[in-house]
């Protein structure tokens, strides 16, 4: 690919205008809706000291992407935590590969204090592939750990993110990035919570009685004293659904729902097996190809990541043909019909008994 004075420009300008750059690699999807398509960063991985560490959003920006010829370069804010805002370029040309997923790796550079990293970010493992297996927990009483850790194998779980419906078609593995589960507001970041149910608040409105309530599954914190650390391929976790806020006049930006949950799908009945401290990829896995976001100034939209089944409010992941990237799917499929909900599976839940 031919470099492009003029992105080479538009480079120099952003390198000028920030801080602090630090060399990183992002995992991106490129997902699809109806009217909109949606450039999704996954996480963030740094070498710090000679360590990889890996950090999730909890919120970011639409891209701002310049195109000219074959080049481009792409721009986005992400808030990884208390608000720390990081502003991450990506060029055209720092593609390092696409995973099972669907996603994107790209080396970019990352304006953001290292402290924030050295301090949020989780440890991860680069493969000889060029992917990486990021360290989570999963969270039990000593019963269930000390028989996983002989066999050598989770069994899916049939509950739903909210914990209070079951699946039918997939069961999910769940972890955290959270290393133990102390306290109610750890229980709530895993949603969970000791009286069952969250509030969530429309955009439009400040007031308490404006909430609704959401059911969620009913824990506490002896049940999940117990812990078991595991190196996750980042490729096997499911897409983190997310709302959209649109808080007018201020521009448009996204939440990510749940952001301390991370799920490994399997096809029911079946086995998610690891060996001393890495999970393995294995032919069980199930993903589906959507994430849902939400609208987050409305009732259906603030629920609609807790209940799958019936919400319309859902993106179709781009399954991008060998040799493209998300630049080139960007401008090649402009203002065509991609989101095609009918060749989606979607979750399907249990009816009660």
């Amino acid at each position: 690919m031919q470099s492009s004075t003029i992105i080479d420009a538009a480079v120099a300008r952003w390198c000028e205008r920030r801080r602090q750059l630090i060399e990183a690699i992002i995992k991106i999807k490129l997902v699809h809706g109806e009217g909109k398509s949606v450039l999704m960063p996954d996480m963030l991985f740094v070498s710090l000291d000679g360590q990889w560490r890996w950090i999730q959003s909890r919120f970011f920006s639409p891209p701002i992407i310049d195109f000219d010829g074959d080049d481009a370069f792409g721009t986005l804010r992400l808030d990884l935590h208390a608000d720390v805002p990081a502003y991450v370029g990506i060029r055209k040309s720092d593609l390092i590969t696409c995973l099972d997923d669907s996603s994107f790796l790209y080396r970019c550079q990352v304006d953001v204090t290292p402290a924030i990293l050295e301090r949020h970010a989780g440890m991860c493992r680069r493969r000889q592939d060029g992917g990486f297996d990021i360290r989570l927990f999963h969270h039990t009483n000593g019963n269930a750990r000390e028989s996983i850790l002989k066999c050598r194998y989770f069994l899916g779980s049939t509950w739903n993110l909210q914990g209070s419906k079951r699946l039918q078609n997939i069961e999910y593995v769940y972890f955290t990035d959270i290393p133990t589960i102390r306290s109610e507001v750890d229980l709530i970041a895993i949603a969970m919570t000791q009286n069952a149910h969250i509030l969530l608040r429309p955009d439009h409105s400040d007031a308490l009685a404006d909430a609704v309530e959401v059911k969620v599954y009913r824990a506490t914190t002896t049940g999940r004293g117990e812990t078991i650390s595991m190196y996750v391929p980042c490729e096997m976790l499911a897409s983190q659904h997310t709302w959209l806020h649109r808080d007018l006049p201020s521009p448009a930006y996204y939440e990510i729902v749940c952001p301390n949950v991370f799920r490994v799908g399997l096809t029911p009945k079946c086995r998610l097996e690891f060996d001393s401290d890495t999970v393995l990829r294995t032919n069980n896995h199930k993903r589906f190809d959507y994430a849902v976001v939400g609208d987050a100034s409305t009732y259906m939209g603030l629920l609609a990541p807790y209940d799958e089944e019936t919400t319309q409010e859902i993106l179709h992941t781009d399954n991008a043909p060998a040799g493209q990237d998300v630049f080139d799917i960007w401008l090649a499929r402009a203002n065509q019909p991609l989101y095609l909900p009918d060749g989606v599976e979607q979750a399907r839940f249990q009816r009660p008994r």
